[in-house]
């Protein structure tokens, strides 16, 4: 069983909270500017009860991963393990499954999970980033960077990373 800190530790949630404060801020814009009854049918936007659901969502999980930065803030060895996880945890491509056609299983991105050579291309990308991730971890233990701040840095790591990447991992749901 994960714990919430290690199930937040990797999650790309600053992306996709932006994206979703883009089209809210957009779906806001069109609804000030279209007035009362007024408003032509075509002008009108409804969100599905499934959107503003998953907006909840990355809402709450963007609360629950600011409560996990405050509390690294406040205790080193949370912060120290956090950190740590987070440079040497393994990422594995994300996988949607069919449960009415197995035959139809493809990766987050659209692939079949029958494509060995994305897979081989992926696993090879995956191990690099990590690669990346445990050499910026050394480095600034190495420094004596407070372990608070070294999560901080590899949060916004994860953060640059492209979103294609993300998305095929599972950092950007």
């Amino acid at each position: 069983m994960f714990s919430t800190a290690s199930l937040l530790a990797g999650v790309g949630v600053r992306a996709v909270s932006s994206v979703v404060s883009g089209i809210a801020s957009a779906v806001g814009a069109v609804a000030d500017s279209v007035s009362g009854d007024s408003a032509t049918p075509s002008a009108r936007i409804s969100i599905s009860a499934d959107a503003k659901a998953a907006l909840q969502r990355v809402k709450d999980l963007e609360q629950d991963k600011e409560k996990l930065r405050t509390a690294a803030q406040n205790d080193p060895v949370l912060a120290s393990q956090l950190a740590q996880q987070l440079a040497y945890g393994q990422e594995a491509l994300a996988v949607r499954t069919d449960k009415n056609n197995w035959a139809n299983t493809r990766f987050a991105n659209g692939t079949p999970v029958t494509d060995t050579s994305y897979q081989v291309s992926m696993d090879s990308q995956i191990s690099a980033v990590r690669q990346q991730r445990i050499a910026l971890y050394e480095t600034e233990r190495a420094k004596g960077t407070p372990p608070a701040e070294i999560y901080d840095k590899l949060q916004a790591f994860n953060a640059r990373l492209p979103n294609d990447y993300k998305s095929a991992t599972g950092l950007l749901a």
